[in-house]
């Protein structure tokens, strides 16, 4: 893009980047202590951290039933402390929040409300699907209709977005005539960005992938505990394997990894991370490189 300075015209290159994380924190909003407040409260929210097979629960009554804290439709599960450093000159292009999630019967749960937080307030649009949670843990992304979640461009600074006070925040109803309950494993969050630099950057949940580019090299960062056996792949976004590389077993501490990558055309695809005990994909996006 063009940006005008002074008499001048200066071509100024732009390079989307994007890092994802999961929160370090999540409660329910209001608490269960808000005896005059409905809907049901979250137990073991700590749990939607990690992608470990652990989740964050609610009970829900019966369609229509409703009495303070048992009722039919649930408190929000308020998911925050990202852990985000975005660059504080970045744009913000789009933000996109991944949640993993089941139910304990088929055709009984649906989002009320899927919104985000800016600094602890929610803004911007109500992204809620219309589709019942499945019974079995299954991930659906929130964002790509609407990127900025119903606001304008600038309204989301990276100073927001770093902020732990910032988050996403989740309510569930029961459509079904008997108890259901809602679980929630894992929420992860990706910021789209854009700088003048020409690299591109991500970061996985819970910080055991970091990805930075400086052309066609990668390194990957792991924290490892010196017993697990991690291999590393790149897929492109049909799911075509680009290229897989055996990464041994890391010993205690940081460890860096440097992959060689392939010449890739611009758009998304995803890294796994497969260990003995943990398997992580996530998003990165290549966007045209100016050199």
């Amino acid at each position: 893009r063009i940006i005008a300075s002074g008499l001048f015209l200066l071509p100024v290159f732009i390079s989307a980047q994007s890092v994802t994380l999961s929160p370090d924190t999540a409660l329910t909003s209001p608490s269960s202590a808000c005896l005059a407040c409905t809907g049901t409260t979250w137990n073991n929210e700590g749990n939607v951290s990690l992608p470990d097979g652990l989740s964050a629960s609610t009970t829900l009554m019966q369609n229509g039933s409703c009495f303070q804290s048992s009722c039919y439709c649930s408190r929000f599960l308020y998911a925050n402390s990202f852990g985000f450093s975005i660059p504080l000159n970045a744009s913000i292009d789009s933000i996109l929040v991944d949640v993993l999630r089941y139910a304990s019967i088929a055709g009984a749960i649906k989002d009320s409300v899927i919104q985000l937080d800016k600094s602890g307030t929610l803004v911007g649009n109500n992204l809620y699907s219309s589709a019942f949670w499945p019974a079995t843990g299954a991930s659906t992304t929130y964002g790509h209709s609407d990127p900025l979640w119903g606001t304008a461009p600038g309204f989301w600074t990276p100073a927001d977005l770093n902020d732990p006070a910032s988050g996403v925040s989740i309510k569930v109803t029961n459509l079904s005539s008997g108890q259901a309950a809602a679980y929630v494993d894992h929420i992860q969050m990706t910021v789209f960005y854009s700088t003048a630099a020409g690299t591109f950057s991500a970061s996985s949940s819970p910080s055991r992938l970091f990805i930075s580019s400086g052309g066609t090299d990668e390194i990957i960062a792991i924290t490892g505990d010196g017993k697990q056996h991690y291999s590393v792949s790149l897929m492109d976004a049909t799911g075509k394997l680009i290229l897989q590389q055996d990464l041994g077993i890391p010993g205690p501490g940081r460890n860096e990894f440097s992959i060689h990558l392939p010449g890739l055309v611009p758009g998304i695809y995803f890294w796994n991370l497969q260990g003995d005990t943990e398997n992580e994909t996530f998003k990165t996006i290549i966007s045209p490189q100016v050199r």
